[in-house]
């Protein structure tokens, strides 16, 4: 799940950071496919923080747990 998340990073990154590179050199015919690329990365990263939260989460409580 976490090699997942990380790829849709990864992946996220890269388009947003094509996007900028082209909308830097002027060959970006519309800017909202930064906007929209930049978009789409903030929500995989917070994705991505939001499951290894609830990961530790659970860790803690399986730790906490007496047997």
């Amino acid at each position: 799940v976490f090699q997942s998340l990380l790829d849709n990073v990864k992946e996220t990154d890269a388009a947003k950071n094509e996007k900028e590179y082209l909308l830097a050199t002027g060959q970006l015919d519309n800017p909202a496919e930064m906007t929209i690329a930049s978009s789409q990365y903030e929500a995989s990263v917070a994705l991505l923080v939001q499951v290894r939260n609830k990961a530790l989460d659970a860790y803690n409580e399986l730790i906490r747990m007496s047997v």
